[in-house]
């Protein structure tokens, strides 16, 4: 009899599916036990098993009619445990998209810090500017052999400006370059993300039912991350499609959606509406219009720019001399570079789709 106790102790306990030990320092770990000995427990807690002393154990709870089954088969899953055969180039897709969104999640944030800072330093670009043109100008009016300090101290501040300035075009465009990135990882996170929800649609396996159900409901919880915005276009005759964007918040302008443009571009008539006059251009840009002319443009940054429900904060933008051929400009990368970006054939919309 004592043998026979031994040895049932020692067998695996096959039909527990969600038992509880309570330990005596306060702690709970439930799981499946899946051996018991003299001295310890095997308990799997669905992401691997764990040997606990019995010396450790205040009592053991017990649920042997499959309670707790679907909690414990998911841990197993997402450890990558379990998985059937047939599900397993699925499975490998999904852990592609996880890797993905950690991905898109990280370089996002490290995009917002790196804007936090661009903010900061394109507030100060004006007054480092202002700053420079005095010293220019106090530095034309001296003479160095008159007064070799006062001309020395006005080439030092003029030095000071400059440099600052530099560091402050460093940290806009490293929050460009982040924002590229940010930008390059959401397209890929995105597009995994929509091929595996096409391999979803499909029929399950007869032997992976209960893990593609599993599978769908993790990847109903990724969708979350993402915003889609449905925002009224106008098509025009040439073919051009032109929206309402708000910028700043003050005006609204119908700029034509072109992914051809690296930057977004307002006519002469924005800069009225946007109350820059007299405003100093963070630079000025070469661009070429429709009709092949190269013009020089004014770089401005904007707070926002704003599309239905879509935004996209601290942004450049360049204004161009001339009046309108059509629209107020055109609605480039700068902007649509943040969103998959597509028209409706239906509706005739455009789609705006990123991560929130």
């Amino acid at each position: 009899m004592i043998r026979a106790a031994l040895l049932s102790v020692l067998l695996p306990s096959t039909a527990a599916l969600a038992d509880t030990l309570y330990l005596k320092n306060g702690n709970e770990m439930e799981g499946a036990i899946s051996a018991e000995r003299p001295g310890e427990v095997d308990i799997d807690i669905g992401y691997g098993t764990v040997t606990i002393p019995r010396e450790n154990i205040e009592r053991i709870k017990r649920e042997r009619k499959g309670a707790g089954r679907g909690s414990l088969a998911s841990r197993r899953f997402e450890a990558g445990r379990d998985v059937p055969e047939s599900a397993a180039a699925t499975d490998a897709a999904y852990r592609e998209v996880r890797r993905l969104r950690d991905k898109a999640l990280e370089s996002r944030r490290e995009a917002s810090e790196s804007q936090e800072a661009a903010t900061e330093a394109h507030d100060d670009v004006s007054a480092l500017k202002q700053r420079y043109h005095e010293a220019s100008e106090r530095l034309s009016r001296l003479d160095a052999n008159v007064d070799p300090a006062a001309y020395n101290a006005a080439i030092a501040d003029m030095n000071r400006a400059s440099s600052q300035i530099q560091g402050t075009s460093f940290k806009l465009d490293e929050a460009q370059e982040k924002t590229k990135e940010t930008n390059a990882a959401l397209m890929e996170y995105m597009s995994a993300y929509r091929e595996l929800e096409r391999r979803l649609k499909g029929k399950a396996p007869k032997d992976a039912v209960e893990y593609w159900t599993w599978l769908k409901r993790e990847t109903a919880s990724m969708a979350k991350d993402f915003t889609k915005d449905s925002v009224a276009a106008e098509r025009e005759r040439h073919g051009g499609v032109f929206v309402r964007a708000t910028v700043n918040g003050k005006a609204t302008f119908k700029l034509m959606v072109d992914t051809g443009a690296s930057v977004t571009v307002l006519y002469q008539n924005a800069i009225g509406a946007l109350g820059l006059e007299g405003k100093e251009p963070l630079a000025t840009a070469q661009l070429t219009v429709a009709n092949g002319n190269k013009v020089t443009g004014r770089v401005f940054r904007a707070d926002s720019i704003r599309i239905g429900k879509s935004v996209v904060r601290n942004t450049p933008f360049v204004v161009v001399p001339g009046p309108p051929p059509t629209g107020d400009g055109l609605l480039g990368m700068t902007f649509l570079s943040h969103f998959s970006v597509r028209v409706d054939g239906a509706s005739g919309r455009l789609v705006l789709e990123g991560l929130k």
